[in-house]
């Protein structure tokens, strides 16, 4: 959130985006110490609906106004003016909706998004969860196809990182649905892993931004 500020804090779309992703990170991070608190203190290895999962699920709208923002500084939409482009950004919410039902639904669910039932927090994170996911995936890979041919300079690492970190996030959350609906999900599996090595990805690209343009002119 610091290294936001020489880039214009809110008034630009990198120093947004900086933000944006920052705080989801942090509001990630708010969930993981609440998780962690009912696995050691209350024994219970897998909270669910919980107080964790108000930061968890805090960071998906944080994220996605991040990744908007990105899509401005990386040059997306002079990718729409393209054919292609147009074309693409058609095609890829309809694979990732697509697979996205296919993989967090029908496998990682075993084909029920959500079971009938009274706790309507419950529900609402059934629901939250996998349309989070799929919004965002589907944001990252319209970058991705959009701003490749404006990837460049000193930030097209920190570019890169961010969304292959969500990327890896999308496929973390189909483990965990999968792992719970099979009952095999414990405590620091190779799911838990991918979402460390999201989490990382995402931290390292957005602490790209430190190198201000005008530090070095």
């Amino acid at each position: 959130m610091y290294f936001a500020k020489p880039w214009g804090m809110l008034r630009s779309a990198i120093g947004r985006s900086t933000f944006f992703i920052s705080a989801g990170l942090f509001s990630w991070g708010f969930g993981s110490m609440i998780w962690s608190y009912y696995n050691f203190f209350q024994k219970i290895s897998a909270p669910y609906p919980s107080f964790a999962d108000v930061g968890f699920i805090l960071s998906l709208p944080f994220w996605l106004v991040g990744i908007t923002n990105l899509s401005q500084a990386t040059g997306a939409k002079f990718g729409l003016k393209s054919i292609g482009g147009r074309i693409m950004l058609i095609i890829i919410p309809i694979i990732v909706m697509v697979l996205s039902y296919y993989l967090l639904v029908i496998v990682g669910r075993g084909g029920v998004l959500t079971e009938s039932s009274s706790n309507y927090l419950k529900l609402f994170f059934d629901l939250a969860y996998p349309f989070g996911d799929v919004i965002i995936l589907t944001f990252a890979l319209v970058i991705f196809g959009l701003s490749l041919s404006f990837f460049g300079g000193k930030y097209r690492l920190s570019i890169f990182a961010i969304i292959l970190g969500f990327v890896a996030m999308y496929l973390a959350d189909f483990v965990f649905s999968y792992t719970t609906t099979t009952e095999t999900f414990y405590n620091g599996n190779w799911g838990d892993l991918i979402f460390t090595i999201a989490l990382f990805f995402i931290t390292f690209g957005n602490l790209g931004f430190y190198l201000n343009p005008k530090k070095d002119n």
